[in-house]
């Protein structure tokens, strides 16, 4: 399972509250065919935190953490402070993702494919 969560330091994140649960259930439903991470720890959960903080100017990921007690793999996505709308803050969001997932083997093409439907389970045109 895939799980997403917000945190903000000093900074704003407008667009978390509108955004993540369309985020973590696009990601969920492309989690099965993640073969490249359900391969290592098919029993392991894959968080990632979606961080605003103060002073960040480009997009920055970091991670893993591994929790073999919790089972689970974290990775901290964390965003420029200053973000033009919501668009921009999905290609930001997907960008961080597609990073982590290009280590497990997920396609490019893919990552753009599950931010395409994250923008339409929000209403968005699918062109932007």
């Amino acid at each position: 399972m895939v799980i997403v969560t917000c945190f903000a330091w000093e900074a704003k994140d407008p667009y978390c509250l509108n955004t993540r649960s369309a985020i973590q259930e696009t990601l969920n439903t492309h989690f099965p065919t993640w073969t490249g991470f359900l391969k290592r720890k098919p029993d392991y959960d894959l968080w990632f935190y979606l961080i605003a903080k103060k002073g960040v100017t480009t997009l920055a990921v970091k991670g893993p953490d591994i929790s073999r007690r919790h089972k689970e793999y974290v990775y901290g996505i964390y965003l420029p402070e200053v973000i033009a709308d919501v668009h921009e803050y999905l290609d930001l969001v997907f960008a961080g993702i597609g990073q982590v997932l290009a280590g497990f083997g997920v396609s490019a093409d893919a990552v753009a494919q599950m931010k395409q439907e994250c923008k339409a389970k929000l209403g968005l045109n699918a062109a932007s």
